[in-house]
């Protein structure tokens, strides 16, 4: 009998996930088709119709366009006025949307990394189609005005039995080098060598935001949204089958000093918990961690986002490797407690009180227990 190897699902932007996934003898299935209704409503002639009137009325529904808005990336980019196209990377072509301020080649390009999508659809049956469903990364790109471009991964986005494309590339294998090279290479292609290149990566697409940084010679900064910075932390933290295929930024070496960082993190995130951030951003020259509270996985960066990328955070003159908290959000919020003071390294690097455990099911911090550690920066 042969030893069954069990997979962990991708915590990207969709819903809850199972625990563990078997990777040999697994099944490739197609995805499921929605449901033509309101999200979270079915019909009601539907609902009340005998069985074969009421499949011939759920096709009906469908044909007459009744399903809910699309939330998949070809709808959100179409509904923003995003450029569709594709670029060509190292073995595999590259989904990307771009915004109008996209040609300013003058200015500054952001990149979005999407997270994981979708790998699994139970957890003994693979997806055929790893593409999020709620692809939040580029609803971020969609409220950003500078100069911006939306890349996609190898095998998503419709590619998945493209040349080349097994589901190790979106299973354990999503951060792996043949992944990093071919988004790589797209980058070279799409914006050349010479244009500053900002970084920004949601969930998943933050790990992969900073394995590609230092391949990158134009790249200026890094920006991870509840970014899955330590693989190998993660994994055991949820008790997943470590992801032998993929690299991992707890493992390669800190960014050059002249890559800034910027980590942020929400206090109740249960999927990538702040605590596992610290260590490596802690390893890094030129970062800093925000933990949010009142923020998640998912919620509520894309309400927030103006106001973030507005705000950057400031070295405060003559205060060494400390930080003003007030430079990044602006004007304190009165829901979020009173501003705690700059934070330097020695405080920081006793990572352990600047950043409380967690019991094993990721359970959420109370409000007040938020307040107290909520705003941690990183030292350089």
């Amino acid at each position: 009998m042969r030893h069954r190897r069990s997979i962990p699902v991708a915590r990207g932007s969709g819903g809850a996930a199972p625990r563990r996934h078997r990777a040999i003898g697994a099944q490739v299935a197609a995805p499921r088709v929605p449901l033509p209704h309101r999200a979270g409503t079915t019909p009601w002639l539907v609902l009340r119709a005998p069985g074969n009137l009421r499949v011939l009325l759920w096709l009906c529904c469908c044909l007459a366009g009744c399903a809910g808005p699309p939330r998949g990336p070809e709808q959100v980019a179409s509904r923003a006025g995003l450029a569709a196209g594709w670029v060509q990377g190292q073995g595999f072509r590259h989904r990307i949307f771009r915004n109008s301020a996209f040609a300013d080649a003058d200015r500054p390009l952001h990149v979005y990394l999407e997270g994981d999508g979708l790998p699994f659809l139970t957890p003994t049956r693979i997806s055929a189609d790893p593409t999020p469903r709620n692809p939040l990364a580029l609803r971020l790109l969609v409220r950003d005005p500078a100069p911006a471009v939306y890349l996609g991964r190898p095998c998503y986005h419709g590619e998945a039995h493209a040349a080349g494309c097994t589901p190790r590339l979106w299973t354990d294998a999503r951060y792996g080098e043949r992944v990093v090279a071919s988004m790589a290479a797209a980058l070279r292609r799409l914006a050349g060598r010479e244009r500053p290149l900002v970084l920004i990566g949601y969930s998943g697409g933050g790990t992969l935001a900073m394995l590609l940084a230092p391949r990158l010679g134009n790249t200026v900064r890094v920006v991870t949204i509840a970014g899955n910075l330590d693989v190998a932390a993660w994994t055991q933290y949820h008790r997943y089958t470590p992801l032998g295929g993929s690299l991992d930024p707890a493992t390669q070496a800190p960014l050059p000093a002249n890559i800034t960082q910027l980590h942020l993190a929400g206090a109740g995130d249960r999927r990538v918990p702040p605590r596992l951030l610290a260590p490596v951003v802690a390893r890094q020259s030129n970062a800093v961690l925000v933990v949010l509270p009142g923020f998640d996985h998912t919620c509520c960066w894309e309400a927030q986002w103006p106001a973030l990328l507005a705000r950057r955070p400031e070295r405060a003159k003559g205060q060494g490797p400390e930080w003003h908290l007030r430079s990044l959000l602006g004007p304190q919020p009165s829901a979020l407690g009173p501003w705690p003071p700059a934070l330097g390294a020695r405080r920081l690097k006793q990572s352990s009180e600047a950043f409380p455990q967690t019991d094993e099911s990721g359970g959420s911090l109370s409000q007040s227990e938020q307040r107290s550690w909520s705003w941690s920066w990183s030292w350089s």
